[in-house]
């Protein structure tokens, strides 16, 4: 009796840490999960990799992966601080952020802040040398999945206290119907267009993705309801970029937005104000100018029945009010190149 007593006493005691150790382990997995959230909200939540590797239009390296994180969250973080309450009513801006970090790695004196953005967001450093070829490899898969897209960046001017770059912007929408009108209470030649595309309302936006080039990238269109675009895109992060691309549902819809063709000089960015991380200043002032330009290249292989369709008597949702745009890659949603445009007083 005795015996079986000892016999119990012993397996209450493997009970009791049994119940001991299924909170620890509980904990410590909750721990690692909280810990993996955080990476990759760092590196940046609008970029699937696993999606980007298994698309045969789009397979990049991992490294390369890594640095489209890391652009984007930057740029969502950023664009804030790059549109300027004085001008977003009255000027356009443009820019690629992929483009201008690698053209700015042709300047030695960013050599600092180059290695600093490389260290905040984890990915691999790397020399001048391997900068460039890391970049033509990009290049290279960019015109292997559209060699219709065209962005020139380059260093037009180099001087001790600033540094001028160039970006040209080039690529071609591809629209079952469009026209072409201009309104009366606008200086702006709009494009209509009509057809089957993705997109989203809600109580905050308006938002369209338009298909550009062979399809492989998308022209998004983002109009918000209540706010200014100023400020709308205080709370824009890449949260909300993200959320907001997987809530878009196919539909028919009728909408009309300006022509985007328009040329700036002399923007200039100061890049230690868009990333408190960073605690120096820049070597140097940039100034950017850009030159952007969509083509609409129409889809000719269009049934009569379609056309039927497509002229429905719906009210047409206008982008009539500063809107945001931003071209990405349809399967990585990878940012090309991010702008806003606002209309003239």
């Amino acid at each position: 009796m005795r015996y079986i007593c000892m016999i119990f006493n012993e397996y209450d005691k493997k009970i009791m840490k049994i119940k001991y150790i299924f909170p620890i382990l509980t904990l410590c997995l909750l721990f690692f999960c909280s810990c993996k959230k955080e990476k990759e909200q760092l590196y940046g939540i609008s970029i699937d990799a696993k999606k980007m590797m298994k698309t045969p239009a789009e397979i990049f390296s991992l490294q390369e992966i890594q640095f489209f994180q890391a652009s984007n969250d930057f740029i969502l973080s950023a664009l804030p601080h790059l549109i300027n309450e004085d001008t977003v009513q009255t000027d356009n801006f443009v820019l690629s952020p992929f483009f201008l970090y690698f053209t700015l790695a042709q300047d030695s004196t960013f050599e600092e802040y180059l290695t600093s953005f490389e260290n905040h967001y984890q990915t691999s450093s790397m020399t001048q040398k391997e900068r460039e070829k890391f970049f033509n490899s990009f290049l290279e898969s960019v015109s292997k999945i559209d060699s219709s897209i065209n962005i020139v960046s380059k260093i037009t001017d180099n001087k001790s206290d600033s540094i001028h770059i160039y970006q040209q912007f080039r690529f071609q929408t591809q629209c079952n119907t469009s026209t072409t009108y201009q309104p009366k209470d606008y200086r702006e030649n709009f494009l209509n267009i009509s057809g089957d595309y993705f997109c989203l309302e809600d109580m905050e936006q308006y938002l369209v993705d338009i298909p550009v080039g062979n399809g492989n990238y998308l022209l998004t269109l983002i109009k918000p309801k209540k706010q200014t675009l100023k400020q709308y895109l205080k709370d824009f992060d890449e949260k909300q970029y993200a959320e907001l691309l997987k809530e878009t549902k196919s539909q028919k819809i009728n909408f009309s937005f300006p022509i985007l063709e328009f040329s700036k000089q002399e923007e200039i960015i100061n890049l230690s104000d868009t990333c408190l991380n960073f605690s120096f200043s820049m070597p140097k002032k940039i100034i950017l100018d850009y030159d952007f330009k969509i083509e609409n290249s129409p889809n000719t292989n269009i049934s009569f029945e379609e056309t039927l369709l497509n002229d429905s008597n719906k009210e047409p949702l206008i982008f009539d009010k500063d809107f945001l745009f931003i071209l990405r890659g349809k399967n990585s949603n990878f940012i090309m190149c991010i702008g806003y445009y606002g209309f003239e007083n």
